[in-house]
């Protein structure tokens, strides 16, 4: 007997049982023989030039056909590098800082397993570019690129994110010396519970993180350990007026130098022995490179501290 002849039986139950079936074989079959559509970037993007190719990403220069908006497009393609992007896009939506890149859109392709973070176009170069082709800055002008630094990193801990990740290559710097913050793929967040209960503390160590190490010539002392806090942050603008003041780590050779501990402290020897820099600078650079994280400022401290009004 067909479900129509079944529809017209006397049984009511059988009818009820008939429609509920039948609804249930409709909801199944379009479930499983629908087809997902793969995402093609082209249809709502010209894709300009490559800018760069990461261990987990290419970064493409491209326009948005609906706006003529010029952005940057960051794309991963396999399944551990997309939830990376996902933890990268969610924790920069979160974020309302001028000093950090910011992030309009994520496109998540099911399919041929790819995402792609649409973000911010800022016209620059890499802050280890910018001193390899002009040479180290003067001090003032090193001062105001840690400045806006410091304020960024303040603002992301307050927000209960740690970058973890602060090196010359991930700072953008344009021709009037403002910069953006970029690659958030190893960045630690807090939950609110956690950030609250920071809020009321004093020490800098309440919260300690595991994770790899992106950049070991870059990474504080702490970090090999698998073991940090968010004082790694100020670590890095230690290695970042560095740069802006004796060159890049690569071009002192420093690089070839394996333990941390000993690379920090040629990098303060070198420091030291700078006749350019000040006195007051050096005095600075020794408190963010304190291979002691605790005893490292933090970025409250350090945007207070008496250098950067030091003539």
């Amino acid at each position: 007997m067909s479900p129509l002849q079944l529809s017209h039986s006397p049984c009511s139950a059988g009818i009820k049982r008939t429609r509920k079936f039948s609804g249930l074989t409709v909801a199944i079959g379009k479930s499983r023989f629908s087809s997902k559509k793969k995402l093609n970037l082209e249809e709502k993007f010209t894709i300009k030039q490559q800018l760069g190719v990461g261990a987990y990403s290419t970064v493409k220069l491209a326009v948005e056909k609906s706006s003529d908006r010029i952005v940057v497009i960051k794309s991963c393609t396999s399944q551990s590098s997309c939830e990376m992007l996902k933890r990268e896009y969610a924790i920069l939506k979160r974020l309302n800082e001028d000093k950090v890149i910011a992030v309009h859109d994520l496109l998540v392709d099911e399919v041929a397993n790819e995402a792609h973070m649409v973000m911010q176009h800022f016209s620059s170069e890499t802050l280890d570019e910018l001193v390899d082709k002009k040479g180290v800055l003067q001090e003032e002008q090193a001062k105001y690129i840690l400045k806006q630094l410091l304020k960024a990193i303040n603002g992301l801990h307050k927000n209960g994110v740690t970058h973890c990740d602060i090196k010359p290559e991930n700072t953008l710097v344009n021709e009037d010396l403002e910069i953006k913050l970029i690659d958030f793929n190893i960045s630690k967040s807090k939950c609110e519970e956690q950030i609250n209960s920071a809020s009321t503390s004093t020490s800098k160590n309440d919260f300690f993180f595991s994770g790899d190490i992106s950049s070991p010539l870059y990474a504080a002392p702490e970090m090999k350990d698998s073991m940090f806090s968010n004082q790694v942050d100020l670590w890095g603008a230690g290695i970042i007026l560095f740069t802006l003041l004796c060159g890049t780590m690569k071009s002192h050779m420093l690089q070839k130098i394996k333990d941390v501990n000993e690379r920090s402290e040629v990098m303060l020897k070198l420091v030291e022995e700078n006749s350019d820099i000040s006195k007051s600078t050096k005095i600075f650079i020794s408190k963010l490179l304190n291979q002691d994280s605790d005893k490292r400022p933090t970025a409250t401290e350090a945007l207070a501290d008496k250098w950067f009004t030091a003539v």
